[in-house]
């Protein structure tokens, strides 16, 4: 019999490199990630050779981990070297269940202290992890507790952790899990300081992302809340993006139907949100002075931002180059008031010049897919010209309402947007003049070599009953429809246009993403 063939290593890393898990945050790709862990988990059985260059493709990136993964993390702690990233959605966590939480305690606690003790040699660590791992389970227990737990427990035993997405339950529900972040954070400025490297959980992270809505459904805010401080101001983070989380607090209607002007409370809400202009004024570390390494924040789900707290966050973060606030507004209907968007007070801020280093900017309300367009109705003004100071901006999405009101006279998009812009995502107004919004697209299109000469992309949504893109000519893009509402402009070139960074996953309308 002829003697079997032995591919090379590096035979094999080419192949297994098909299988690597993808490091998106998308639950699009969640079936993907399932199936090639589970290959990658059956190849690690075939022989020592395949599990030696299996291991690190299958431990290079867990999704939803469990105490299955602690427990190999803490048998071969050589495993946490190689974690980078973490994802624990919602679906992961389990019903609440303090039996659980004392069961993780007991088989792991001791454990994982013993780990830290001789790997980082640092008390401050050893005393948190004594006081949380060796406590009493408490009577009172919240959904996310046990999850958060085990969660605190993997970044202890992965310190080279660089993104993070993690369930919003787990956000709020761990005092723990803050406490964790707060001491590494003050260990890695300290280390800053005397220039000297840190050796410690979370010293490599610099993406956090959060998924799901709040314990209460109502969005907490980074003022008030000192969980949310201690992830969104973590030193060297680069990225932060967050569900149901506001910047700060918004002033809401009482529950008896009424605005609750007279209040102590609507007073110093008001106060917050329109006298504090800089990052001075804000409430105690670690939210005072800037925070130059920021460069992604993304506010999804979140109450409407007002135009002085979008002034502060650009203060706080100088060198911001993407924001997106996705906004939804919490309207109770019982009330009497109806909240106000003031774009135009918004537009004013976004010329200021510390929005000038900007390079992606979306302002999108959550409910902006629905065909009744109420979210138009409580827009106060309209945005306005950017092309002369958004000098950076690549990729911007907006409503055109937003922009440039409903109901515009003579609309010119080309005066209106900066000449840097490559990709643009925009809708029709539902409840306006919708043929001016569409009339300006097409002559914004043809005449974008001249005025707009880099874009090349550019995604619409129209109302359900408009077909005006069967109308559409032009000699420097080609359109195709997506789904029943959405129509995509391509640039015409001999090299395929890609989809925008950060959009390549994104849900368009029921079942249909974006191509």
């Amino acid at each position: 019999m002829p003697s079997s063939i032995r591919l090379s290593d590096e035979i094999y890393v080419r192949i297994l490199d098909k299988l690597t898990l993808s490091e998106v945050n998308s639950a699009r790709l969640e079936a993907e990630n399932r199936l090639r862990r589970v290959t990658l988990s059956r190849i690690c059985l075939v022989s020592r050779n395949l599990r030696r260059l299996a291991e690190p493709l299958l431990y290079h990136h867990p999704w939803h981990p469990n105490g299955g993964l602690l427990t190999t993390l803490c048998s071969r702690p050589a495993l946490g070297e190689r974690v980078r990233h973490i994802t624990f959605r919602e679906q992961a966590l389990a019903p609440p269940d303090p039996m659980m939480k004392s069961i993780l305690l007991a088989f792991h606690g001791a454990t994982v202290r013993e780990i830290a003790r001789a790997k980082y040699r640092w008390p401050e660590l050893d005393a948190l992890l004594d006081d949380v791992l060796k406590a009493r389970v408490s009577q009172i227990y919240r959904r996310g507790e046990t999850e958060a737990l085990l969660l605190l427990m993997i970044l202890v035993v992965t310190p080279n952790v660089e993104t993070l997405v993690l369930s919003r339950l787990l956000f709020d529900s761990s005092q723990a899990l803050s406490l964790l972040f707060t001491l590494c954070s003050n260990r890695i400025t300290a280390s800053e300081n005397d220039s000297v490297e840190p050796f410690g959980p979370l010293r490599k992270l610099y993406s956090i992302s959060t998924s799901g809505i709040a314990d209460n459904d109502v969005p907490d805010t980074v003022r008030e809340s000192k969980n949310a401080r201690s992830f969104i101001f973590f030193p060297r983070l680069q990225s932060f993006s967050a569900s149901c989380l506001d910047w700060a607090p918004s002033r809401r209607p009482a529950r008896n139907g009424h605005d609750d002007n007279n209040s102590d409370n609507a007073r110093e809400v008001t106060q917050i949100n329109e006298e504090s202009h800089t990052s001075e004024e804000l409430p105690g570390p670690p939210m005072t002075g800037a925070h130059p390494n920021l460069r992604h924040l993304a506010l999804l789900d979140s109450s409407f931002v007002s135009p002085t707290a979008v002034r502060e966050i650009l203060v706080v973060f100088p060198n911001l180059q993407s924001l997106l606030l996705h906004f939804f507004v919490h309207h109770d209907p019982s009330s009497h008031v109806t909240p106000q968007l003031d774009f135009a007070q918004l537009g004013n801020v976004l010329r200021e010049p510390g929005a000038r280093q900007l390079r992606r900017l979306e302002l999108e309300h959550t409910a902006a897919d629905t065909a009744d367009g109420r979210f138009e109705e409580l827009g106060r003004g309209f945005i306005g010209p950017l092309r002369n100071e958004l000098t950076s901006l690549e990729q911007l999405r907006i409503p055109l309402a937003s922009l440039a009101g409903v109901r515009p006279k003579a609309l010119d998009l080309c005066e209106m947007l900066p000449p840097s812009l490559r990709w643009l995502w925009t809708s029709v107004t539902i409840t306006g003049d919708s043929d001016a919004h569409v009339q300006a697209i097409f002559r914004m299109l043809n005449q974008a070599a001249a005025k707009l000469p880099l874009l090349e992309w550019v995604m619409v949504r129209f109302p359900r009953s408009h077909n005006a893109v069967l109308f559409f000519m032009s000699n420097d893009f080609a359109v195709a429809t997506v789904g029943k509402r959405h129509a995509l402009f391509r640039k015409k070139v001999v090299s395929p246009v890609r989809t925008p960074p950060g959009w390549e996953h994104e849900l368009l309308e029921t079942d249909v993403w974006m191509p």
